[in-house]
C-alpha cells in the first residue's frame, strides 16, 4: 500500500522556492543510473533533452526530478540541495527521495549527487555521511549504501574510492538492511574523517546505491547527507559532557 507522506501535498515549485531562498547560488550535480538508463542534470553545463530535461526543476542549486528511471519510479519528489557556500565552517548536501519504486527487473538505482563552492574552513574539520531509509513494508533483500566524497579540487567527481587522494576523502558506509516487515526503517552512519582543504573552495558529493525488491505499490523513502564541520573545542566536550553528567545525576535522584 502506498505511503501518506505529508511532502505530497506541497507543490515542486514551493520546495524548490524553499530550499533555494536558504542557500546561495552554486553548481549542482544529480544522476540516476540502472542498467543502460542515465537520467542527469548537471547545472554546470548547458540545459538539454538529455541534460536536466523531462523530470527536473532547477532553482539555483537545487534539483528536483519526478518521474520514471528504467524500470524504477520516483512518484512523489526526488531533491538534492546545499547550504552553498552556507555558514564557512560548516558545508553539507542533502538528499530526499520520497516515494521510490521498484516496478521490474534486478538492477539497482545508483544516485550520484554533490555540489561545489563550499568556502574552506579555517580550522580542522571532520567529515561524515549519515543515511535512512523508511517503507510501509520491507521485504527480503531490500538495502541501501552511502558512500560520501570531500573533494578539496572543488569539482563534482565521484571517484572509485580506490582511486581516493589524501585530499580527495572518501567514507563509505556498509548499508542499511531493515529486517522484512511491516512499517520498517534503518539508518546508517560513517566515521568522522579529518578533512583539511588547500584552497579557498572545497565541493561535496555522494553516491547512493538503492536495492529494492519488485513491486507495483510498495514505496521506499530515503535521506542521505555528507557533512562537513569544524572539530569540537575541549571546552565544547567539556559543557556538553558536564551536561550529561548533570542529567545523569538528576535521573538518579528522581529515580
Amino acid at each position: 500500500m502506498k505511503k501518506a507522506v505529508v511532502i505530497r501535498i506541497i507543490p515542486i515549485a514551493a520546495v524548490l522556492v524553499g530550499l533555494a531562498a536558504s542557500a546561495a547560488e552554486g553548481s549542482a550535480l544529480l544522476n540516476f543510473r540502472t542498467g543502460t538508463t542515465s537520467v542527469l542534470c548537471d547545472t554546470r553545463v548547458a540545459f538539454s533533452a538529455a541534460n536536466c530535461g523531462a523530470g527536473y526543476t532547477v532553482a539555483g542549486d537545487t534539483i528536483a526530478y519526478v518521474g520514471p528511471i528504467g524500470t524504477w519510479q520516483i512518484d512523489t519528489l526526488a531533491v538534492t540541495s546545499s547550504n552553498t557556500p552556507g555558514i564557512t565552517p560548516i558545508g553539507k548536501i542533502n538528499l530526499g527521495l520520497v516515494d521510490v519504486r521498484h516496478l521490474a527487473g534486478t538492477d539497482d538505482l545508483t544516485v550520484d549527487f554533490g555540489h561545489d563552492g563550499f568556502s574552506a574552513p579555517t580550522g580542522p574539520s571532520l567529515f561524515t555521511a549519515t543515511g535512512a531509509a523508511s517503507s510501509d513494508q520491507a521485504l527480503v533483500g531490500d538495502r541501501s549504501s552511502l558512500t560520501g566524497y570531500a573533494r578539496a579540487a572543488n569539482d563534482l567527481a565521484l571517484v572509485p574510492p580506490t582511486s581516493a587522494t589524501a585530499l580527495d576523502l572518501v567514507t563509505h558506509l556498509a548499508g542499511c538492511t531493515p529486517a522484512a516487515g511491516p512499517t520498517k526503517s534503518c539508518a546508517m552512519v560513517s566515521p568522522a574523517v579529518p578533512f583539511t582543504t588547500t584552497g579557498p573552495f572545497y565541493s561535496l558529493a555522494a553516491r547512493a546505491v538503492i536495492q529494492q525488491q519488485t513491486s507495483t505499490d510498495i514505496q521506499w523513502s530515503y535521506l542521505e547527507k555528507a557533512a562537513v564541520q569544524p572539530v569540537p573545542e575541549p571546552a565544547s566536550i567539556l559543557l556538553l559532557a558536564a551536561g550529561l553528567l548533570a542529567l545523569a545525576a538528576r535521573w538518579r535522584r528522581v529515580h
